[in-house]
């Protein structure tokens, strides 16, 4: 994993960080077009959700073969055998996971944007105040957020990656636990 954090995960947090800055300045520049918002169509204000979910792809699909490949060799280095990003379960697999954390990232995302401007209307909130909450919540949300993503799919490419030499060398049963450093989930301590 610290091959992995050192490579792979800082620099996709990087680039997750720039897309999420991108993404809250479309958000406060539609904001900022209208006069007051009377009325709830999120569609309105908030971010193309299919825009972004292509452009989530595009950005994370290396990274997500990165993984898979170092994850791969770390584990041929230990055991023997080969499994290499052109496979064509890897193929398969960077290609579903792609969409799949673009997909939910940016779900989330809407929704949570959603949650701020239906608040702001509730509560009759200016325009500059729903500005306010927009910029608070990605600007206190997105380092942290970015490191959780590109951990967490950095780490699902390299066990992919990890799991497919298993297989090609015949190995039918493993057990993974966890890196038992301070960034692991509670729930998932005593793994």
């Amino acid at each position: 994993i610290d091959q992995l954090e050192n490579t792979v995960v800082k620099d996709f947090s990087k680039v997750i960080i720039k897309l999420m800055k991108r993404q809250m300045a479309e958000v406060l520049h539609s904001l900022s077009t209208r006069k007051a918002l009377t009325k709830f169509n999120p569609d309105d204000v908030n971010i193309d959700l299919d825009k972004w979910i292509r452009e989530y792809e595009a950005a994370g699909g290396a990274f997500i073969e990165t993984a898979l490949g170092i994850g791969a060799d770390s584990l041929a280095g230990d055991i023997g055998g080969s499994f290499t990003v052109t496979d064509p379960s890897a193929r398969r697999y960077v290609r579903k996971r792609t969409y799949v954390y673009a997909k939910m990232v940016n779900g989330s995302l809407y929704k949570k944007i959603n949650t701020i401007l239906a608040t702001g209307i509730e509560g009759n909130y200016s325009i500059e105040r729903m500005s306010e909450l927009i910029q608070t919540f990605f600007l206190e949300q997105q380092v942290m957020r970015a490191f959780r993503i590109a951990r967490t799919e950095s780490v699902a490419g390299g066990n992919f990656g990890r799991n497919g030499v298993m297989k090609k060398q015949g190995i039918k049963y493993h057990m993974w636990l966890t890196t038992r450093d301070q960034l692991v989930r509670d729930h998932h301590a005593g793994l």
